[in-house]
This record gives C-alpha cells, sequence and structure tokens, in this order.
C-alpha cells in the first residue's frame, strides 16, 4: 500500500470520526448538548455520592425516585429535566450554579443558526 493510498484511507476514517463527534442534524446536535449537560451534573452528583459513599439505591430514595431510573441516567438512556437536578441538590445539600461561558473559552462548537 502506497503513501496516497494510506492518506486517503486516514482521511476517510477521519472524515467519519469526525461526523460522529459532530452530528450534522440539528435535532441530534441538541441532544448531544442535552447530553453533555447532564453529564456535567452527574459527574458532579457522582463525586457527592462517592465523598459520602452513597450507592445508587441510597440516592434513588434521597430524591424519591427508583434506582433503575438512576442507572437509565448515568448510562445516559433518559434525559435528566431540572425538578431531579433540583432534587439531588437539595438532597446533597449541593447549589449548582450556571454560568456562561463563550465558546472560544470552552472549546465546544457553537451551534449553527443559534
Amino acid at each position: 500500500m502506497n503513501t496516497k493510498s494510506l492518506n486517503e484511507d486516514y482521511s476517510a476514517i477521519q472524515s467519519a470520526f469526525d461526523g460522529i463527534l459532530e452530528p450534522s442534524d440539528p435535532g441530534d446536535k441538541e441532544e448531544l448538548g442535552a447530553k453533555m449537560l447532564m453529564a456535567q451534573f452527574l459527574s458532579l452528583i457522582q463525586e457527592e455520592a462517592d465523598r459520602r459513599q452513597l450507592r445508587r439505591k441510597d440516592l434513588a430514595e434521597m430524591i424519591g425516585t427508583s434506582p433503575s431510573y438512576l442507572t437509565q441516567l448515568f448510562r445516559g438512556h433518559k434525559l435528566m429535566n431540572l425538578t431531579t437536578a433540583a432534587r439531588f441538590q437539595l438532597a446533597l445539600n449541593l447549589k449548582f450554579e450556571i454560568r456562561e461561558v463563550s465558546s472560544e473559552q470552552s472549546n465546544i462548537p457553537k451551534p449553527e443558526g443559534i
């Protein structure tokens, strides 16, 4: 296999990979954005649960839901709503703060049309 062929293969693989990371469909972009936000919340919640040595069952009881629902959230099969975020905040005595960070600062591409 020659170098040109390798470069073409690499380019094709890179294009396919980029397509996975940056969906072109607006609905897919929104869903990815929602999952990224949820992952940030859940990461903080998991850190606090680990610090307190809480199991998913304990967390579920604290916020009034089932352990299976939490598993679905943490696996990304369901999206967390703000009510659930507020329940975690109250149950764990946390305070989530929301702030704006420009795309340039966060290295997250800004969606087109927004």
